[in-house]
């Protein structure tokens, strides 16, 4: 009793001043926390199927003799009575939510509260009521849920449970499995950037050394006299040079995203490039030459060559490091506009006038859902509008009657008979409901076999002497 009070017991916030208490669901991971508490939270929904509470726990009180259960007991039985007496047919629906109290004892009506629980979130509809087809006007979109509870029965209590949680669980595994192929994807290029570029310096850097052993043969005929010339000579190499390096960086970046044969090709032709320019530069220099001497310091003027090249290679080193530069690559981007928003919401800096009219719009939003879904005051969500013909909120009034002996029981007990019988009454018996908020009541032909060996049961031991099948003497 003491889990019981403590994880599935809730006082419902509603404007009448009936004490009543429902059993809600509770929801768990399975984790115990460091105190011994079990994890989980406790979820308003309840539903007809859950009114058998107030029966049994009545019954433990009087098998344990524990008056204040009994107190509870009667709590519960009459939250399904006044559940009865809310809707238009004067029948409980399958499945509801109402709002739900933080304390069992007193709990104030709140219609401001009421409001925001029917429209939890009026910030995801944008700024007009219109403007966006599934939070705007429910009337737009309301049709495909009737529809859908037409076609649904019983089932649709348990799956919309499951649904939710299987949902949130979809949620998180879609979230991580993203961030992880992005990662591998990042890795990925990053890899390949590398490889192509590592490639790309060792071919340029043997274009570089073979330009060399090039130049150290065409000046074995130089003279010191002319040095000065070739010395411009060399610079014109390496301004040469560095733009067929650059050239090939250049290159390097625009097909990294592709094969990589195509990136030596690159590579290949600016190192063919740079070695015109070798040829360029010397016939150049060896135009201004006046004299030439018998000996040239031609190991020297090749290393100089050799430099000028190598010294821009040293520019490409980071390269593929890190993550690769996509400024002005045509690789293909990952598209993580799939992926779940996460990120903080903006910081509201409307003015007074402007948060007063969101206010009178979720307002005016909460009513329009209120009214279209037939919710009475306090009541948040009803999943599953209709009645299967169900025993438990009976059965507990009938057990509240036997054990108490208060003839209010039967009171209640003949209002929720003649209601049931006004709405599911057919030629050859009674029928299930779709809807027990609609005035124009729909029968669904069909009939659960627990509308006669227990519904009607209940009903007939209600209003027969306490002495026909005495609970002192039979189990139920």
């Amino acid at each position: 009793m003491k889990a019981f009070e403590e994880s599935l017991l809730y006082r419902p916030m509603i404007k009448e001043d009936d004490d009543i208490l429902f059993s809600g669901t509770f929801h768990t991971n399975g984790l115990v926390m460091p105190d011994g508490e079990l994890s989980g939270r406790l979820d308003a929904s309840t539903g007809h199927l859950s009114c058998f509470v107030g029966g049994l726990i009545g019954m433990g009180s009087k098998i344990f003799n524990r008056k204040s259960d009994l107190e509870m007991a009667i709590k519960l039985t009459q939250g399904c009575v006044w559940a009865y007496n809310s809707t238009l047919t004067g029948i409980m629906p399958e499945h509801m939510r109402p709002v739900m109290c933080e304390s069992l004892d007193e709990c104030a009506w709140n219609e401001t509260r009421w409001y925001d629980e029917v429209d939890p979130h009026p910030e995801r509809r944008g700024n007009k009521q219109s403007s966006s087809p599934a939070y705007g006007n429910p009337a737009k979109h309301q049709p495909s849920l009737i529809d859908l509870q037409k076609e649904k029965d019983h089932a649709l209590n348990d799956l919309t449970n499951g649904a939710k949680t299987a949902t949130d669980a979809a949620k998180d595994e879609v979230s991580d499995y993203a961030d992880s192929v992005a990662s591998k994807a990042k890795e990925g290029i990053a890899q390949a950037a590398d490889a192509v570029a590592d490639k790309a310096k060792e071919v340029i850097t043997q274009a570089v050394d073979a330009t060399g052993e090039k130049a150290k043969d065409g000046l074995t005929k130089a003279t010191d006299t002319v040095k000065d010339g070739l010395y411009d000579a060399a610079s014109a190499i390496g301004s040469k040079v560095e733009d067929g390096v650059s050239s090939a960086a250049n290159a390097l970046k625009e097909g990294a995203s592709n094969s990589f044969d195509a990136a030596k090709s690159a590579a290949k032709d600016a190192a063919v490039n740079g070695a015109n320019a070798v040829r360029e530069g010397l016939s150049d220099g060896l135009a201004n030459a006046q004299t030439v001497p018998d000996t040239l310091n031609t190991d020297e003027t090749a290393e100089l060559a050799k430099s000028l090249g190598r010294r821009q290679l040293e520019d490409m080193d980071n390269l593929g490091a890190g993550t690769p530069d996509t400024s002005q690559s045509t690789a293909p981007k990952i598209d993580y506009s799939g992926l779940p928003n996460t990120a903080p919401p903006p910081i509201n800096t409307d003015s007074s006038d402007e948060k007063s009219e969101k206010v009178n719009e979720h307002e005016e939003y909460a009513k329009n859902l209120i009214k279209f879904h037939h919710l009475w005051p306090g009541m948040v969500d009803l999943p599953h509008k209709g009645y299967i013909l169900r025993p438990e909120a009976i059965e507990s009034v009938f057990y509240m009657y036997r054990i108490t002996g208060d003839e209010t029981w039967r009171e209640k007990g003949w209002n929720m008979w003649q209601s049931i019988d006004k709405a599911t009454k057919t030629v050859y018996g009674n029928s299930a409901i779709a809807d027990v908020t609609a005035e124009n009541v729909k029968l669904l032909d069909q009939a659960e076999s627990f509308w006669l060996s227990e519904t009607l049961k209940y009903f007939y031991l209600l209003f027969s002497d306490p002495s026909v099948i005495s609970l002192d003497d039979y189990v139920l």
